[in-house]
């Protein structure tokens, strides 16, 4: 195969930011491929090629400049920082509002082949093509929702589409006369097949990259999806081009179009249009409008910082704990900051520490009577410890695996009856009424629509004592790995007698998203196994010899307890209770109080943003994690703005409301500041994925976000449609971002707060281009806290900051007053 092609496919492939299915759920970036580019231009390019905006409406930013949220000195920056700082403010708010009362212009974004069909034809060529191929990629894909299969799975994906597509009639009686036959022409090899395509529509080199990137993001949900199968892939070392041999389905679509409509013209119209994707790739033409709200944006951010900033300076400060009973470390999950702090408030002899949600251990989980295993850490990693969840008792063991595999058996056997073609006409009739009681019992909460899946199949050995083996992990490992997570922890030199190490998980029902309310960067998995593997690990004494040797001491009157937070419930249940030593049977009670009030206490926190009243609240929270009718059972990272890596101290009494992420770090016993680099490069990263993919739904909805949960259908276990075809649905659905009256994640990108020397965060940058390219391109944005806890100074770019003012609050005059405008939040 041509190598520059095969280059150009390799390329625009990787600009689509990859997805995972519904099972194993993970917040991604959805701008992750294009992250090279300045956010301006990429917001200019993907407006024209992909029709994807990265800014909310104009009417948004109008309102919040009525609110005072956007002052006179916001602008100024922003218009400053764009290079339109010869502009005064009040003619630049003028020009916005004529905007956008205007409303939308008429968008010139690129024509692909089947754009200009539908010109020739009016037949709307691109959504049937969309139509027909999520039709076809739920049936490939399928792995257990369906019980007829309607394509061949042998094939790989471009030889299985050419062979169904060969026999499809369907765009024939739609009018692609000889699409068949048109098909059945070129080679069988989705590479070759790419190269007669491509040199068949000729276009100019510079701008082959565009049309294919652009191409993909006609699909962009089952594109992603895609991607996501070629990471996965690559991360343990195979080879994948599944979204290659996508692209070359998609081609083959236009190459009909450009076959079909010959004879009326199509190719003159393409000589004339295909210039403009070389034209992109050398930069974009103006949009006024766009560009109008990029500088509101700026400015808006610029009002989040200051808030940050507010905050901080506000607080009272916090002395240094320094000999505390208890220490709970919980993921740097934006959930936990509400319960930590509420958990804190109950005790002075409880501190709290934030770390990421897998402590260090990438574990490899196999649960009891299970086939497969679950890689439970960041998708970033490979995981690397595999551990085996087992019976105390073997005989238990023995008996519980019979009941699971049996119990999966017959409910596989009664599926299939169910859904067979002849037995679904009259399965309601004779069967039905016996599910009327179930359904009244489920629809009042008495009982829960579905099992819990950690139990499932186990009958009566549900609530037996269960444990994680261990023993595949070696003893280095276990040493090496329990090393780095204390260092990282900052528990390398103390530890409080009883250290609780608390994953979070969630409870819902009736919700296919329900593992995106898990740990969002750990492929939609819960907690539990890796904090229990984390403690079981460090209460090892083989383990604490080897750390000793390490200088690494674990205090001998020390003991480590794994528990779960249930982030829908907040309610925090504790493993293995059974071997914590009688010495600590004092503070293990203890510890529990703590946590039963904490989590009421976090409840009563939480129960206004559900409109729940205070009355309602303990009670309405728990009962909406088994409510199969309730869109939103919680909130999960909706309203990330920030992540704060810093000593606990300095951020201990400033609430920050349950939006930002929390990471414990003390750069002074950092030696060579390798512990910074490694959260800088791992968590860091992890978090501006989630708050990017919030932020890419929020701002839109309708290309990268879930659509609406009410209209979702669940397609081939993996994602879903909104409706009955379309796109595969990417994103977060409407339901987590906005409560019916407004927004409750606000569009606003991450603001990464960290308290260390500039020299070593910047020599960090300069190390990894690719966290430069984050915050240099303005994807994120990066604060400097100094050593007396206040915000002081702002990155610009290019390793150079900025003095941050001390802030006041702004007084009236600053605000820029305008008439209000009729704003409609859901635009």
């Amino acid at each position: 195969m041509n190598s520059q092609i095969n280059q150009h496919l390799k390329a625009a492939s990787e600009k689509i930011a990859p997805a995972w299915p519904l099972k194993t759920v993970v917040a991604v970036n959805p701008y992750l491929g294009i992250s090279e580019q300045n956010f301006t231009a990429a917001s200019h390019y993907l407006d024209k090629v992909g029709g994807v905006q990265t800014t909310m409406p104009l009417p948004f930013y109008i309102d919040q400049i009525d609110q005072g949220v956007i002052t006179r000195s916001h602008l100024e920056k922003a218009l400053e920082s764009h290079q339109m700082g010869w502009k005064e403010v009040g003619d630049f708010i003028a020009e916005a509002k004529q905007l956008s009362l205007a409303g939308d212009p008429p968008k010139q974004r690129v024509q692909f082949i089947l754009d200009l069909a539908t010109d020739l034809t009016q037949i709307r060529w691109k959504v049937f093509m969309v139509n027909q191929l999520s039709l076809w990629a739920g049936s490939y894909f399928d792995e257990d929702q369906s019980t007829w299969k309607s394509t061949t799975f042998n094939q790989g994906l471009f030889s299985s589409w050419k062979l169904d597509a060969e026999k499809d009639r369907s765009p024939e009686i739609m009018g692609l006369t000889d699409f068949r036959s048109i098909i059945k022409t070129l080679p069988n090899d989705h590479q070759a097949a790419c190269e007669v395509i491509l040199s068949e529509l000729d276009l100019p080199q510079g701008g082959m990259e565009t049309y294919l990137h652009g191409l993909l993001m006609r699909t962009i949900g089952w594109s992603s999806f895609l991607r996501g199968i070629d990471w996965d892939k690559n991360v343990y070392g195979q080879e994948s081009q599944e979204l290659q041999e996508w692209l070359a389905v998609l081609l083959c679509w236009e190459y009909v179009g450009m076959k079909t409509f010959s004879s009326k013209g199509i190719r003159g119209q393409w000589e004339k249009v295909k210039p403009v994707f070389a034209d992109l790739s050398k930069g974009f033409d103006e949009d006024q409008n766009l560009s109008t709200r990029l500088v509101l944006q700026e400015a808006y951010e610029q009002s989040a910082q200051q808030e940050l900033q507010e905050k901080f300076q506000n607080a009272p400060k916090k002395a240094v704990q320094t000999a505390a009973k208890f220490e709970a470390v919980f993921c740097i999950d934006v959930r936990s900051e509400v319960y930590r702090r509420n958990l804190e408030s109950c005790s002075p002899d409880i501190d709290t520490s934030g770390f990421a949600g897998f402590f260090g251990f990438p574990i490899s989980y196999k649960p009891l009577g299970s086939d497969k295993v679950q890689n439970q850490c960041p998708v970033l990693l490979p995981s690397s410890l595999e551990v085996h969840q087992e019976m105390a008792s073997k005989t238990d063991q023995a008996s519980a695996i019979e009941s699971r595999v049996a119990s999966l058996q017959v409910n596989k056997i009664w599926k299939r009856f169910k859904t067979s073609a002849v037995a679904s006409f009259g399965f309601v009739s004779p069967l039905g009424i016996n599910y009327l009681p179930k359904l009244i019992t489920d629809s009042f909460g008495w009982t829960s629509p579905a099992e819990n899946p950690h139990t499932a199949g186990l009958g009566k050995y549900a609530k037996a004592i269960n444990r994680i083996n261990t023993d595949h992990i070696t003893l280095e490992q276990k040493i090496a790995t329990a090393a780095n997570a204390l260092i990282g922890m900052g528990m390398k030199d103390k530890q409080a007698p009883l250290v609780l190490l608390a994953g979070h998980g969630s409870t819902t029902v009736n919700n296919p998203h329900g593992s995106g309310l898990d740990c969002g960067a750990c492929g939609g998995q819960a907690g539990e196994a890796n904090a229990r593997v984390a403690a079981n690990v460090l209460n090892e004494p083989a383990v604490r010899k080897g750390l000793k040797e390490k200088g690494i001491e674990v205090s001998t009157n020390t003991y480590f307890i794994a528990g779960l937070h249930n982030t829908t419930t907040d309610e925090l249940s504790l493993f293995d209770e059974d071997l914590v030593p009688e010495s600590h049977s004092g503070l293990l009670a203890e510890l529990k109080t703590l946590l039963n009030k904490a989590g009421a206490l976090t409840r009563m926190e939480r129960a206004p943003r559900l409109k729940l009243n205070p009355d309602e609240a303990q009670s309405g929270i728990l009962s909406r994690s088994k409510d199969w009718s309730t869109v939103r059972p919680e909130w999960g990272l909706s309203g990330c703005n920030a992540f704060v890596i810093a000593p606990r101290e300095r951020t201990a009494n400033v609430n920050l409301e349950g939006r930002s992420f929390l990471h414990n770090y003390t750069w002074s016993s950092d030696e060579e500041f390798k512990l910074l680099e490694a959260i800088m490069t791992a968590p860091m990263v992890v978090t501006s994925w989630i708050n990017l993919q919030y932020y890419g739904s929020t701002v839109d909805p309708r290309r990268l976000g879930g659509g609406d949960k009410t209209l979702h259908n669940v397609t081939a276990g993996k994602g879903v449609l909104e409706g009955a075809t379309g796109d595969l649905r990417m994103g977060l659905p409407w339901q987590s971002i906005h409560d019916g009256d407004r927004y409750q994640h606000l569009p606003q990108r991450l603001n990464v707060i960290i308290e260390a020397p500039i020299q070593a965060i910047n020599k960090i940058l300069q190390t990894h281009e690719n966290l430069k390219q984050l915050f240099d391109n303005r994807w994120i944005s990066l604060l400097h806290l100094n050593e007396a806890g206040l915000i002081d100074q702002r990155y610009t770019g290019n390793l150079q900051w900025e003095s941050m003012n001390a802030v006041k609050q702004p007084a009236q005059d600053q605000k820029v007053i305008t008439s209000k405008p009729v704003y409609d939040e859901n635009l």
